[in-house]
């Protein structure tokens, strides 16, 4: 699914220290590394939709990172979630040793629910 409009989604250009999923998710949804490592421990964080064991993850250009935001209420087969996008890679500057990355930002969007996910309970 691709979308088009740019209600949708939001092109930016960020520059980080590596191509780990943290350092790429903290500036493509601007986000505290400790909201990203609390949605990590939670399996909220999924890339290309498989869920993974470390937060150090190195990132490839095509990946999609998402982060669950919640179940929908109308329907529970669906999830809320934030998605970055890995456009391309830039080179690696050699006064600061960060890449430059082109990154795709959904801040919501509405997707079928992973194959093997179980949202945690409702209290």
């Amino acid at each position: 699914m691709e979308l088009k409009s740019g209600a949708d989604f939001k092109d930016i250009k960020v520059r980080v220290p590596s191509l780990r999923m943290d350092a790429l998710l903290k500036a493509g949804l601007n986000m505290s590394r400790n909201k990203v490592e609390a949605a990590f421990y939670a399996s909220k964080i999924r890339i290309n939709g498989e869920k993974f064991l470390k937060k150090s993850h190195q990132c490839h250009e095509g990946d999609e990172i998402d982060i669950i935001k919640g179940v929908s209420r109308q329907n529970p087969n669906n999830l809320h979630i934030s998605r970055v996008v890995i456009m391309t890679l830039g080179d690696v500057d050699e006064d600061d040793d960060k890449v430059t990355v082109k990154l795709r930002r959904y801040p919501h969007l509405l997707i079928e629910c992973y194959e093997g996910y179980t949202p945690p309970e409702e209290e």
